[in-house]
């Protein structure tokens, strides 16, 4: 009988001792990180259901921005000049109009222009003005106005037009052009090589057979 009532004893130390032995293993470092590993992949597939990786329609990739390559050279304004000390005034006689159609471009899309975009001589230039043609053997005619200055009243605004000789087409020199065209990706938006290309179209329509056109590219 004592014999049974020991050998029950030592069963039950064995399975205490087993146990508290099977609570040491999983209380291991090992174990632990092995655990929160499990907690943190199941954290893992619970996002990647919600955003939709299982489903038959995922979330689409957010659209990188354009890349954009305009960039404008820096425009300083031109320091005042009192003209009992500088009489002498320089300018330049160029008919460039292209900022007029660049500022419209940007107000029709709902932007507002880059300051340095905004060339006010360009935009003057747009517009026509009924100057009187040259006469005599003068290249050109000269025609000026003066108006108070919106801004500063006590200042003067001096506007000086330049009108060039009508030279008849028929019997101009021959012309010889050469163009440079970007034709890389970041010309493809519709307000660059396709419309460098209908420019071309216009140019073609009022050149003469003596005239050559070389493009490079």
């Amino acid at each position: 009988m004592k014999i049974i009532v020991m050998i029950i004893i030592l069963m039950v130390s064995a399975f205490v001792m087993g146990c508290q032995l099977k609570g040491y293993e999983s209380s291991k470092p090992e174990n632990i990180v092995q655990e929160k590993s499990e907690v943190s992949s199941n954290r893992k597939v619970m996002s990647l259901q919600m955003m939709g990786q299982f489903t038959d329609h995922p979330p689409q990739p957010l659209a990188e921005p354009a890349f954009n390559t305009e960039t404008y050279d820096l425009i300083s304004e031109n320091l005042f000049q009192n003209v009992l000390d500088h009489p002498l005034s320089t300018f330049s006689i160029d008919v460039d109009t292209a900022s007029y159609s660049n500022i419209r471009r940007f107000l029709n899309s709902g932007e507002l222009p880059p300051k340095d975009a905004v060339r006010i001589e360009e935009m003057i230039n747009y517009f026509p003005y009924q100057y009187p043609v040259p006469e005599g053997d003068a290249p050109f005619s000269v025609s000026s106005e003066i108006a108070d200055c919106p801004w500063k009243t006590d200042h003067r605004l001096l506007r000086i037009g330049l009108k060039g000789e009508i030279i008849d087409q028929k019997v101009r020199p021959a012309g010889n052009f050469v163009f440079l065209l970007d034709v890389s990706g970041s010309m493809t938006s519709r307000n660059k090589l396709p419309l460098l290309k209908n420019a071309m179209k216009m140019l073609v329509n009022n050149l003469a057979d003596k005239d050559k056109v070389a493009i490079v590219v």
